[in-house]
């Protein structure tokens, strides 16, 4: 493959869209993770007051 070819298939929408969605992808994940990393802290919280 060109160089040429390759700089073009990597500025197509596919391949555009494609990285737009892995950023979107490593968003969600951090989300997922801070929101169970939350309420891990508030359970932990609740058990000790509990005792």
């Amino acid at each position: 493959m060109t160089l040429e070819e390759e700089h073009y298939l990597s500025n197509t929408p596919v391949d555009v869209a494609i990285k737009a969605l892995q950023t979107q992808v490593e968003q969600l994940k951090r989300m997922v993770n801070n929101k169970n990393t939350n309420e891990q802290n508030s359970n932990n919280s609740t058990s000790n007051e509990a005792e």
